[in-house]
């Protein structure tokens, strides 16, 4: 009779030991098939740590695979005591079973409350599940998310916020490479207010080659070694293993980062369409990554040709909890050093956060504005009381057209920001001022 195992669960892994006979199976990547859910199976001598036959494919939904699975092992293994017909269809009802049945069901009441913050990097990065940092080629979003991840690893404030907690950070890259970010993550670190000497040990880089589905049953045991809390993804459109527009493969790209048990910031591009009309609204593919993501955020990049400065806009598209955060801005500054193409590299990278409507003014940029602050930099403009049109007049000049009628239910919309003062013989005409300016003249 075969003796109940050990198992150790998790949503890509399923660990199951035999200590009498010194015994491991693990199962994991698991893909539902037309055919059954199948999976990659492991079989380990713990006396020697070992594998007794390569890792292979497996179905566990089928009794032929099991036999044959069974007889390849009797063959390669002369110890006639080892039920591998009992251990394999063990293995394969308590997997399946755990994978259409889930976790135990729970009273929501009974649950305690979670003592951690909400937020690991208030107002980007929440302390679960999956955040997206995406933007068009080029908009310096990888730089963003690197930072944020050296924040998190040092506990330092790069961004105008200080993370919650300190923890080691994983970063799994397809796109670049470790030299590439080794020399941003040093030029950011110098160009930091910051005396404290680099988080050494704390921020680890992995290249990537298969899709976070293959992946992540290996990267689970490095965030594990690491202690990791928190990984970024660079980015989903390679780490997806598939189109972009696949629901399926968008789906499992998801599901691979839940089963990492720690928080995660994926970076991720933007559509041709996109890019044309401007609406960033969601990235680029499959409606499923954005609808699958805690909290979404877009960045936008301002950058004359030429210029070593630039600005980043980024606005908070999706967000699960709470209420949608204020758009936020960073002034980057680059500073090289090298006479020459060929052994010029980067020194410092100094951002700072700015004031959103300041960083929209000096770019001229006025259209990112809501139509709130929009009529507030009119006003604010403006020496004294002004009519619509006047409001209106300032904004072309800017750039940015909006019409007498929208700007007007802009101003009746918030009462406690703008102030009308009647004028005129009738009284019906309306001068506007903000209401702080308002009250300075009363």
């Amino acid at each position: 009779m075969l003796a109940e195992p050990t198992s150790d669960l998790t949503d890509q892994r399923h660990i199951y030991t035999w200590d009498d006979l010194k015994i491991a199976v693990t199962l994991e990547r698991f893909q539902e098939e037309k055919n059954g859910l199948k999976s990659e199976i492991t079989i380990r001598d713990l006396k020697t740590g070992q594998k007794l036959i390569p890792t292979s494919n497996f179905n566990l939904s089928s009794a032929v695979g099991r036999t044959q699975m069974c007889n390849r092992l009797i063959a390669r293994t002369p110890d006639e005591s080892i039920p591998f017909e009992l251990i394999l269809d063990e293995v394969t009802d308590r997997s399946q079973t755990r994978w259409r049945t889930g976790d135990r069901v729970l009273d929501l009441f009974s649950i305690p409350t979670a003592e951690r913050p909400r937020f690991l990097l208030r107002p980007y990065i929440e302390s679960d599940g999956v955040t997206l940092l995406y933007g068009d080629g080029g908009s310096m979003k990888s730089l963003l998310g690197l930072t944020m991840g050296l924040s998190v690893a040092s506990g330092v404030n790069l961004l105008g916020m200080s993370p919650t907690m300190a923890c080691p950070v994983l970063y799994l890259d397809w796109e670049a490479s470790p030299a590439d970010h080794a020399e941003r993550a040093r030029a950011i670190w110098a160009g930091a207010d910051t005396t404290l000497d680099p988080p050494a040990t704390l921020v680890h880089y992995q290249r990537q080659v298969a899709s976070l589905h293959e992946g992540a049953p290996s990267a689970a045991r490095v965030i594990q070694d690491l202690r990791a809390g928190l990984v970024i993804v660079d980015s989903i459109g390679m780490a997806r293993g598939g189109a972009p527009e696949a629901a399926d493969m968008t789906i499992q790209f998801f599901r691979a980062a839940r089963s990492l048990s720690v928080p995660v910031l994926a970076i991720d591009h933007i559509s041709q369409e996109a890019r044309k009309t401007g609406d960033l609204s969601s990235p680029f593919g499959s409606r499923f990554t954005h609808n699958l993501s805690r909290r979404s955020w877009a960045v936008e990049k301002e950058q004359e040709e030429g210029d070593t400065e630039a600005t980043l806009f980024t606005t908070n598209y999706k967000h699960n909890n709470g209420n949608r955060a204020e758009k936020l801005a960073f002034h980057i500054a680059f500073h090289t050093s090298g006479t020459s193409i060929r052994d010029e590299h980067l020194d410092r990278i100094v951002i700072q956060p700015q004031e959103y409507a300041d960083a929209v003014v000096e770019t001229g940029s006025l259209e990112r504005m809501t139509k709130k602050d929009q009529v507030t930099y009119a006003l604010k403009e403006a020496e004294g009381p002004i009519a619509v049109a006047d409001i209106r007049d300032c904004l072309a000049a800017e750039g940015c057209a909006v019409s007498d009628q929208v700007i007007r239910n802009t101003l009746n919309r918030y009462p406690h920001t703008f102030v009308a003062e009647p004028t005129g013989a009738s009284g019906r005409t309306h001068l506007w001022r903000l209401q702080g300016l308002a009250d300075d003249a009363a």
